[in-house]
């Protein structure tokens, strides 16, 4: 994973859970040159505010002209070195959905202003040459398959969506590429090919073996037939008919239309629209 010559460049994407973000990092574990840590953000957010929580407490906080942000990014670093030592190439990590750090902030949304800027600061003082991707699925799916998957109920769903729709927005200009999810599916190798472009990273034809094993055909389980595979490819994993099921409030509703704002912020077409790649 990292060490000394690469920590402060990862390969890092955003996303939300349920919406392809493990398929997508299990085909860049499948290239020789990386080594991933899987789900980073707590990691990542919490070091750098244990410092922040003892500055008020302890001696430090108290030292004149201090850079207490370049001493929490060090530590950050010092964390992956110390628990995730590799000496590869190129190390991949996917700090997906709200910090649990979050609950640190009383009385603060995920998606507030003031919050997001926390988030950016924190990430970039940390990783500053950090190459960034994000994938995007519709939120009705990622909704659906948080509650049939994971047992998650919907607001907890819409809460983590409304956040990375608005960090995204907060991080446009530091997030190189960002795919739809539906694009990745119908064609993977291609999908692949471009993000390794947008990352520097040379594409490798290993990486889309990724692809060949049906995620979560139940929860708990990595297993699926072929069959299985094929006929989800061909939907596109689209839960069309359980969409009409969902109750949708105002907040839900302003949520999807903020999916299609980032779409649009991002020069991505509309659901059911092809890519152009």
């Amino acid at each position: 994973m990292p060490n000394r010559e690469n920590i402060r460049a990862p390969i890092t994407l955003f996303g939300n859970g349920r919406s392809g973000t493990s398929v997508l990092y299990r085909a860049f574990s499948q290239h020789p040159d990386v080594e991933g840590c899987g789900e980073s953000a707590n990691l990542v957010f919490t070091t750098w505010r244990a410092l922040e929580q003892i500055s008020g407490l302890t001696r430090y906080g108290r030292i004149e002209k201090k850079d207490y942000g370049a001493d929490a990014a060090e530590l950050v670093r010092q964390a992956f070195l110390a628990v995730f030592p590799s000496g590869k190439k190129e190390w991949m990590h996917k700090p997906i959905g709200v910090p649990r750090i979050h609950r640190d902030f009383p009385d603060v949304e995920p998606d507030n202003d003031a919050f997001v800027d926390w988030y950016w600061t924190v990430f970039l003082r940390s990783f500053p040459d950090s190459r960034n991707l994000a994938i995007l699925r519709n939120p009705l799916d990622v909704v659906i398959s948080g509650k049939k998957y994971l047992g998650v109920e919907d607001a907890v769903m819409w809460r983590s969506l409304k956040f990375l729709y608005r960090s995204l927005d907060r991080g446009k200009d530091e997030i190189r590429i960002v795919v739809r999810y539906t694009d990745m599916i119908a064609e993977p190798a291609a999908t692949l090919k471009r993000i390794c472009a947008a990352v520097a990273l040379e594409f490798d034809p290993r990486m889309p073996r990724a692809f060949e094993q049906l995620h979560v055909p139940a929860r708990g389980t990595m297993v699926g037939t072929a069959e299985d595979l094929a006929e989800k490819r061909k939907s596109g994993f689209l839960h069309l008919e359980e969409r009409a099921a969902l109750t949708l409030d105002d907040d839900a509703l302003r949520t999807v239309e903020r999916y299609h704002e980032t779409l649009a912020l991002f020069g991505l077409p509309a659901d059911g629209e092809a890519a152009r790649c």
